[in-house]
């Protein structure tokens, strides 16, 4: 075949390099997009293609490693003061006092960390069931920030009688019903309140429900006591020496360690990491079993004054634990174990005693009830310890047994009654053989199931209605919590339980609880809408009182109006649980568990509780805990293949008079991973980033819209250090904040999004990353060389670039002498004034090879393209190199473009005469390592093209 020019010399465009990623075949991508090598470049339909700018350093972040994910909230009050907040949940992967759920805030203008107060009973909430950082979510309305723990059902109290339920039993008083430990959501009543003489606050006669859940508590259960003395407290309680008594003896804490050392000098026992997992508390014994050099006879216990010998079938030695010192040591008692040092001491467990020494003849037990009570009371005098319980159960013969319900359960401690024995010869023995506390007749049984905080006595029963009675009161502690700035200065916030206001008027019937409250379902989204505070969760959606954000209850059900709360379920094809609630050209998107997006239409009125009005848009797969997130009038949400993740677009459209989502990546196959874990956006800049899970990089999406035309759709690639673990991304106005883990530390970095100006007084924007700007270094004429002082420890920075103080050398790039902790030092004197300090990134955007196209922008494959020029069109640009990479045969050919270190040329063209066929070209890049900027508008290739000839 040979062929023929059809023209001299062409033209070939690539107009406005705005267009962004393709990974189609070159030849049917568009002229302004790029190939998928690109990088850390943004795209604008006013500019075209520019280095992103350099990231700030914001402030260093005392977090823990890798132990949990942190989110981040951002907080936009006004012009001049945001904030942002870092979250992670509870740690249930590291046991101890960090296994709470944080909750820090910082002040964006001068990274000020508040001082964030969390009350016991909004830590509990966040606590709830390990939850993670993307099962808490935030909201802020003007001063006000909600959080809702997703994985946290609710509840109603002095309620759940939403239905009826079965009493198990009445007891006489609330100290009686409180000494038990029954199963969890079980229901009682006790005829009369209760004091707080036996440790628990004063309660009211009434109804309750047991609500500790989770596990059940080590405890012991008699026999049936036999004997007729016993079961009258006139008969044998009543005992000679005016007094009868028992030892009870519980193990708290498996603790298998062997060979421990003690130290005679300082009464200490130790073995690296021995108590690792140990929480001292008081009235805490070791059990030592002996080992290679000591066998430890019988040791006494001191108790209350008192002083009781173990049985002789115990076999151990029981010695007080004063106190933990750390993860390695415990401290005993002086010369516990003798004065002489020893080693290879066996330890079996972590062991606590109570004692019973209670005198009935002086005053006489009514009944057995009173007999428990008052064991019980024995029991906790003398300890730290207000929550063991001792109760009566009588049986159908006139009978019963005795019970004692340590304070311990859950697999943590592993607890278990050890024996109940004999107190000294002075008082009746209640553990002899036939008597109410004999260990060897009765059951003990060890604590299991899962963990779950062992609340207060009082704590554990929640007030009901009579069973069928009215749910009037909505348990905050069950609730969306709130988060409140109380100072400016000093800089502080509270985070508390909201108060939700409890049913003032009609009855269970006519006035009821939300579905979703009275269902007991967690609330796992909020959202603000028409001066409503909207609750979404499972099926159902409640929203407050117009205007008042703690009502859920009707005013006057006999007469509602439109101020009214609103409560309705949403439909579906597929059952689906409500994941996200986002507001969407005025109306409310739900993004449902089962790929079942919905909408709930607004009305220009505004919403009341006769006019809702849901149906059903569309049905994608979206990724759970990943906030879809609004544009304008667009709505972005990410769906997962097998191999990567879709940008969807969701809009009404106009011509089908429906709402649609439309894969924007879909020319971008496989380039978005699987692992975006959020969504970060920006009105201002038509700005989407897609934030993978714990990677270095950051992908992004910017549009542009003229009216209702879309004039751009560009996806790229933002690429950070090697080491860097990005947790989250938030935008707030013009900047995308990022929460990052390097290595050993943690730190926040922001990146400005919008089109970028140089730092105040300098000539030109520094294109580096985690930038330090340090004001003045120190001179040292010894070594002639100037040490710049950092805020913080920092590594693996590479550049230094000069300021305006230092007059023509401005913008010049000086590498690093040495870096240690907070010092940079250069060779020679740099103290002239301010410089920038951080790490050099490549920019670089992956052209597309010009083809021959026909007028209707179609590629002419045969024809053959011979290039005699490369032309770029630059702006505002400093620096930047023309890189072209041929197939084979020819080495690599460069061209530079340098305006000078601290200018620019405002608009120019540069002229490359690279020749050679078009389809012998592997690669054209425009790239930058420089911290300098580059702005390639357009670009055009001057070409002969032949075109192929038959023969």
């Amino acid at each position: 075949m040979s062929r023929a020019a059809i023209a001299p010399a062409l033209t070939i465009p690539s107009p406005r390099l705005d267009g962004g990623v393709s990974r189609q075949p070159p030849h049917l991508r568009f002229p302004n997009q790029v190939g998928d090598g690109s990088q850390n470049v943004v795209f604008s339909v006013v500019d075209g293609m520019s280095q992103r700018a350099g990231t700030l350093f914001g402030s260093q972040f005392a977090g823990s490693l890798l132990t949990h994910r942190y989110r981040l909230h951002g907080i936009y009050r006004d012009q001049d003061e945001q904030y942002l907040v870092a979250y992670c949940g509870a740690r249930d992967n590291n046991p101890g006092a960090d296994d709470d759920a944080e909750i820090r805030v910082f002040r964006t203008s001068d990274w000020a960390e508040a001082t964030v107060t969390i009350s016991a009973d909004a830590q509990t909430y966040l606590n709830h069931l390990f939850a993670g950082a993307d099962k808490i979510r935030m909201l802020t309305i003007k001063d006000t920030t909600f959080i809702t723990n997703a994985l946290r059902p609710t509840e109603a109290y002095d309620n759940s009688g939403t239905a009826d339920y079965t009493v198990q039993a009445v007891y006489d008083s609330w100290d009686i019903m409180a000494s038990y430990g029954p199963n969890a959501n079980t229901y009682f009543q006790c005829l009369a309140g209760g004091s707080s003489e036996f440790g628990t606050a004063a309660k009211t006669a009434g109804y309750y429900r047991h609500t500790t859940t989770g596990s059940t508590f080590c405890r012991w259960s008699g026999a049936d006591v036999a004997q007729p003395e016993w079961n009258d407290p006139q008969g044998q309680w009543k005992s000679e020496s005016g007094g009868v008594g028992a030892i009870v003896h519980i193990k708290r804490r498996a603790l298998v360690i062997t060979g421990l050392a003690w130290n005679a000098t300082t009464d200490r026992l130790s073995k690296v990491g021995a108590f690792a997992g140990y929480t001292h508390e008081d009235g805490d014994y070791i059990a030592l079993t002996g080992g290679n050099e000591v066998d430890p006879p019988n040791d006494p216990i001191q108790h209350a004054n008192q002083v009781y010998s173990p049985p002789s079938a115990e076999t151990v030695g029981y010695y007080e634990i004063l106190s933990k010192i750390d993860d390695d040591k415990v401290q005993l008692a002086d010369d516990a174990l003798g004065s002489v040092d020893a080693n290879g001491i066996d330890a079996s467990s972590i062991s606590q005693v109570f004692v019973i020494s209670e005198d009935f003849a002086a005053d006489i037990a009514t009944d057995n009830y009173e007999v428990a009570l008052r064991c019980q009371k024995s029991m906790r005098s003398g300890t730290a310890r207000d929550d063991i319980l001792c109760n009566w159960l009588p049986n159908q013969t006139g009978g019963g047994k005795f019970q004692i319900f340590s304070p311990w359960k859950g697999d943590t401690y592993i607890a278990e009654m050890i024996d109940i024995y004999a107190p000294d010869t002075s008082e009746y023995d209640l553990s002899q053989s036939g008597a109410p506390f004999e260990f060897s007749a009765g059951t003990s049984f060890a604590s299991n199931g899962t963990t779950d905080p062992t609340k207060a006595i009082d704590e554990r029963w929640a007030s009901q209605a009579p069973p069928g009675g009215d749910a009037s009161t909505i348990n905050p502690t069950t609730m969306p919590i709130a988060m409140t700035r109380t100072s400016v200065s000093p800089l502080e916030f509270d985070v508390d339980v909201w108060a939700w206001k409890a049913r003032e008027s009609g009855t269970n019937q006519t006035n009821p609880p939300p579905a979703l409250i009275a269902n007991m379902r967690p609330v796992a989204d909020l959202l603000a809408l028409d001066n409503r505070l909207c609750l979404g969760g499972d099926e159902n959606i409640a929203m407050t009182a117009a205007g008042d954000f703690e009502q859920l209850f009707l005013e006057d059900p006999a007469n509602p109006t439109d101020a009214d709360p609103i409560d309705f379920t949403i439909g579906g094809d597929r059952v689906g649980l409500i994941d996200f609630m986002v507001s969407f050209r005025r109306n409310v998107s739900i993004f449902t568990t089962s790929g079942v997006q919905l909408e709930l239409a607004i009305p220009d009125t505004g919403i009341t509780p006769t006019d809702i009005s849901i149906e059903q848009t569309t049905t994608f797969d979206t990724v759970q805990d990943l906030r879809p997130m609004p544009l304008g009038n667009l709505l972005y949400f990410v769906s997962e293949t097998v191999n990567d993740s879709q940008l969807r677009e969701m809009y009404f459209d106009d011509l089908r008079a429906s709402t649609t989502a439309q894969d924007v990546t879909k020319h971008t196959p496989r380039y978005i991973p699987t692992s975006v874990a959020s969504l970060a956006t920006s009105d201002t800049n038509g700005f989407i980033a897609l934030v993978p899970r714990l990677t270095n990089e950051v992908y992004t999406y910017q549009t542009h819209f003229d009216g209702a035309e879309k004039q751009q759709g560009a996806v790229c690639k933002w690429v950070f250090p090697d080491n860097y673990k990005i947790h989250d991304a938030v935008v707030i106005e013009s900047q995308m904040f990022m929460l990052i883990e390097g290595d050993t530390r943690m730190w926040f970095e922001y990146v400005p999004i919008s089109r970028e100006v140089p730092q105040t007084d300098w000539s030109i924007p520094v294109h580096l990353d985690r930038r330090y700007v340090i004001a003045s270094g120190s001179y040292s004429a010894g070594p002639d060389e100037t040490t710049f002082t950092l805020p913080q420890n920092d590594g693996g920075l590479t550049s230094v670039v000069l300021g305006p103080d230092f007059g023509a050398a401005e913008g010049t790039v000086l590498s690093l002498k040495s870096q240690t902790g907070t010092t940079v030092v250069l060779d020679g004197d740099y103290s002239a004034g301010e410089v920038q300090i951080g790490v050099d990134y490549l920019a670089k955007g992956e052209l597309t090879r010009p083809y021959a196209r026909d007028e209707r922008g179609l590629t002419n494959l045969g024809a053959a393209v011979q290039i005699s020029q490369i032309v770029t069109h630059h702006a505002e640009t400093s620096y930047y190199e023309l890189v072209v990479t041929y197939t084979h045969g020819s080495s690599t050919r460069t061209e530079v473009f340098d305006a000078g270190v601290a200018a620019t040329e405002a608009y120019g063209v540069k002229r490359s005469f690279l020749t050679g066929p078009a389809e012998l070209i592997e690669s054209i890049v425009i790239q930058s390592s420089k911290p300098r900027p580059f702005r390639i508008s357009a670009l055009e290739f001057v070409a002969e093209i032949t075109q192929g000839v038959g023969g």
